[in-house]
């Protein structure tokens, strides 16, 4: 059979027949034929394929998200997937739009909506006020309400301890005092015990003292050991590598920091603290000699 180069499929790389009659309408003109087949003409009219399955003049039909094929939604640009989840505009981060982002909880990996009146959701925003969480489940401001018992989240009563922590052995009537251990040569021990402590320039935890509530941390550091009692003050919990405060906590207006066991910042899983402020130190003796 003889065919025509007008009744081929005008696609550059196509060699099938073009659609003889078409169903279709482009702009309510109806088209009597098509010039490209089935394979390469726009899924609304007759014309060739100009994007995602469309001519040109039906492109706006489509969702406008790059990677995307499928049917924009009744007055919008974009697909139920890729669209705002409050209006029609798409996506710019945690499924809504740019004019809606500020309905969602801001913490980072968090989709969950913002509560009223609030930038954080109900599991990210402190327990006493509307702003995020910073430790303990509260925000800077309020943080001071929390026993500042390392792993505690009670709240304190009438000073900075939870009734529990107030009576733990180790402390004092106050509930402010820890029993903790430092491990260093001898020469060392001798200055400290006629001098005292001389805070460290630098280290995991920037300048301070560094001590551990551990024993068996201590002995990692030298042949004496040397216990230590320690007005703790305000404790930052630092149990992450990179954490905002690792190195600026003393700024921040904490007296000691504190790597929890097992966080992964201490390479034999063992707690660790810094006090910034040597005179909150008192050496009570040596533990090894």
């Amino acid at each position: 059979m003889f065919v025509t180069s007008r009744q081929m499929c005008q696609q550059f790389d196509c060699n099938d027949l073009a659609v003889a009659q078409s169903k279709f309408d482009c702009n309510d003109l109806a088209v009597a034929q098509s010039s490209f087949c089935n394979q390469h003409r726009c899924r609304f009219c007759t014309a060739g394929i100009w994007q995602k399955g469309c001519c040109r003049t039906h492109s706006d039909k489509m969702c406008q998200q790059f990677d995307c094929n499928d049917l924009a939604v009744a007055q919008g640009n974009f697909c139920n997937q890729h669209r705002c989840r409050f209006c029609t505009a798409g996506i710019w981060q945690k499924g809504c739009c740019r004019t809606h982002s500020d309905k969602m909880c801001q913490e980072f990996d968090c989709n969950d909506l913002a509560v009223a009146q609030s930038s954080f959701c109900n599991q990210h925003r402190c327990r006493f006020c509307t702003a995020g969480i910073w430790q303990k489940g509260c925000c800077r401001t309020h943080s001071d309400k929390m026993c500042q018992e390392f792993d505690c989240n009670d709240l304190a009563e009438g000073g900075i301890f939870c009734r529990t922590h107030n009576s733990c052995s180790g402390y004092n009537p106050d509930g402010r005092f820890l029993t903790m251990y430092h491990g260093t040569s001898r020469t060392a021990a001798a200055q400290i015990e006629l001098h005292g402590f001389c805070p460290s320039s630098d280290g995991m935890l920037g300048a301070g003292v560094y001590l551990s509530r551990n024993l068996n941390k201590a002995r990692n550091y030298g042949p004496v050991i040397l216990e230590c009692k320690v007005l703790v003050g305000k404790v930052a919990r630092i149990d992450r590598q990179g954490h905002p405060l690792q190195k600026t906590w003393h700024d921040a207006g904490f007296d000691t920091a504190w790597v929890p066991p097992g966080c992964g910042m201490v390479a034999s899983g063992l707690e660790e603290d810094c006090v910034y402020e040597p005179a909150r130190i008192q050496v009570l003796g040596r533990v090894m000699a």
